[in-house]
């Protein structure tokens, strides 16, 4: 159907609202507090005399005053991304690990402008940090990755336009067949590395003027990507975030600072690095409420142009992949008793309607193939919604292989997929039962909304930032980064 005809359908769709159960990550708005910050001069005088606290110097002098104040103990707590804190100076703990791939936490939408509106909003009232580390822009190679929902895709020039720079580089693997990230060697050609691999980075460094770059898991070419200077200074050539994600350096460091493998010249210059970033984000100007953004919170975040905005991107992710003729879209005044099954969805609707969850997760274990087959066998339409989450494909758990959706409808159905990376469709693309599918990747908290848009005709969908699998996929039995 014409994208005119779909978009004159816009107000039926409005009659069906997929509810999907989808999974956040993060404290409820319910336990709102103070917001985390340093220099509290009003509740603490003293600090106002402290120079690192004088919001009128440099960035360089505060930051050079502070480093000067720490112990080498203390300088070694903020090596770490649980960044350690200081008591004698007002200096409380910082988290510099907080995701905003979908909004902050771990849902909502990649819109850069709303993100940062509603991190913002959340550290004002003590529910969020002021660093974030997302989305991924490696580029995605092999469906079978976890992590290929937490990228724009397999598209360089796409992926370029995303300035998170991470993780530097060739990276997207996790823990296939009893190899992991921290021991795989991508094995890559240098035209591979300038045209695959680099774009994405040189573009956030060159055009974005990023103030990080997050170095990966795996080797290159036999040299791990955090220890190659080629890499880290022959390549980048810039000012770097000297953190380590985890607490190896704040293990270690000491012990080696004291058997003469590191100077303490390194460390100031790395907590430097580190503070400058704070300084710059308002972390040591004291109440964040007070400041050029302490107006906004939770009243700015799930506002109607917000929700509206996350309704848009689900729709802009939405991909029709098989449509037989009078299939979609399903007109709300012909169906009478609409089927919906499958453990990601509940349903709301004006129209009738039977919810058969088929199973009790994507993994299915157990399905109600009887439940199911009832349900979609007295239904004038069926939507079956159907793939992964991240119980499956997630960061350290990859695929061994791209799994088959299984349909228990007895009727045509509309297969609605639900993943972050590939799926083997074949079967339903060859299926006279199945009249369409629809890959909607993982949609967010509007994705039920911008589903209905698309099956009542609303939407025109578009197209797949990763390959789709719809009649056979090819895989090497290894992994290998040759383009």
């Amino acid at each position: 159907m014409a994208a005119s005809a779909l978009f004159r359908r816009r107000n039926r769709a409005s009659l069906l609202c997929f509810l999907l159960a989808l999974l956040a990550h993060g404290p409820a708005l319910g336990s709102a507090q103070t917001p985390v910050y340093a220099c509290d001069v009003a509740g603490n005088p003293a600090l106002a005399g402290l120079g690192f606290c004088n919001g009128s110097l440099s960035w360089a002098d505060r930051v050079s005053d502070l480093v000067g104040r720490l112990t080498l103990q203390e300088k070694i707590t903020f090596l770490v991304n649980s960044a350690g804190s200081v008591a004698r100076l007002g200096i409380p703990r910082y988290e510099w690990w907080s995701e905003a791939l979908h909004g902050v936490s771990d849902v909502g939408n990649w819109k850069m402008q709303v993100v940062s509106t509603e991190a913002r909003a959340m550290h004002n009232v003590g529910l969020a940090g002021l660093t974030y580390w997302s989305p991924n822009i490696n580029i995605v190679r092999d469906p079978r990755w976890g992590r290929t929902q937490e990228t724009p895709g397999e598209d360089p020039l796409l992926t370029s336009k995303y300035a998170t720079a991470y993780h530097y580089t060739a990276y997207d693997l996790d823990n296939w067949k009893g190899v992991d990230r921290y021991h795989f060697n991508a094995v890559v050609t240098k035209q591979d590395m300038d045209d695959t691999f680099q774009p994405p980075f040189k573009s956030c460094v060159i055009d974005g003027n990023v103030a990080s770059v997050m170095c990966s898991y795996n080797q290159v070419n036999g040299t791990p990507t955090c220890a190659d200077p080629n890499l880290l200074a022959g390549v980048i050539r810039g000012e770097w975030l000297d953190l380590n994600c985890g607490s190896f350096l704040g293990d270690h460091t000491e012990a080696a600072v004291k058997a003469g493998l590191v100077d303490e010249s390194a460390i100031n210059k790395a907590i430097s690095n580190n503070f400058a970033t704070l300084m710059r984000l308002g972390f040591f100007d004291g109440d964040p409420r007070s400041q050029l953004y302490g107006k906004l919170g939770p009243k700015d975040v799930c506002t109607p142009e917000n929700q509206e905005l996350a309704r848009e991107a689900a729709r802009q992710g939405i991909v029709l992949l098989k449509n037989n003729a009078g299939a979609l879209p399903l007109s709300p005044t012909a169906i009478k008793n609409l089927a919906v099954i499958g453990p990601n969805a509940r349903l709301s609707a004006v129209v009738g309607t039977t919810y058969v969850a088929g199973c009790q997760n994507v993994g299915c274990g157990t399905a109600d193939v009887e439940g199911a087959t009832k349900a979609a066998a007295g239904a004038d339409a069926t939507v079956l919604i159907m793939g992964t989450d991240l119980s499956i494909e997630a960061e350290s758990l990859d695929r061994t292989e791209v799994a088959q959706v299984a349909s228990a409808s007895k009727g045509p159905v509309i297969l609605v997929i639900m993943s972050g990376g590939g799926i083997d469709v074949g079967f339903a693309k060859d299926s006279d039962k199945i009249a369409s599918i629809v890959w909607v990747g993982l949609p967010g908290e509007a994705g039920g909304g911008a589903i209905a848009d698309v099956i009542f005709g609303a939407h025109n969908p578009g197209e797949l930032p990763n390959p789709l699998c719809v009649r056979i996929c090819f895989f090497s039995q290894g992994r290998d980064y040759l383009i």
